[in-house]
C-alpha cells in the first residue's frame, strides 16, 4: 500500500480548480455542502491516479490514526 500524508496531493491547481467550479455550479447556496464535495471528490480522484478505490484510500487514513 502507498504511503501518503493528508498533507500530500497528487493533483494540480488547475484540477482543482476544475472541480471547485464544478461543485459551485451543483450547489451554488450551500458552502458547506461543496467544501465535502469537493474534499470527496479530491480524495476520489487521488485513489484513482494510485489505483486504489475510493474506499480503501480513506481505510489507509483510518489505519493511520488508529496506530498513531
Amino acid at each position: 500500500m502507498n504511503d501518503i500524508t493528508a498533507t500530500e496531493t497528487f493533483l494540480t491547481p488547475k484540477e482543482m480548480a476544475t472541480i471547485r467550479q464544478q461543485v459551485v455550479l451543483e450547489l451554488p447556496y450551500d458552502n458547506a455542502l461543496q467544501e465535502v464535495y469537493v474534499s470527496r471528490r479530491i480524495l476520489a480522484m487521488e485513489a484513482k491516479q494510485l489505483g486504489m478505490d475510493y474506499l480503501s484510500y480513506i481505510r489507509q487514513f483510518n489505519q493511520k490514526v488508529e496506530q498513531a
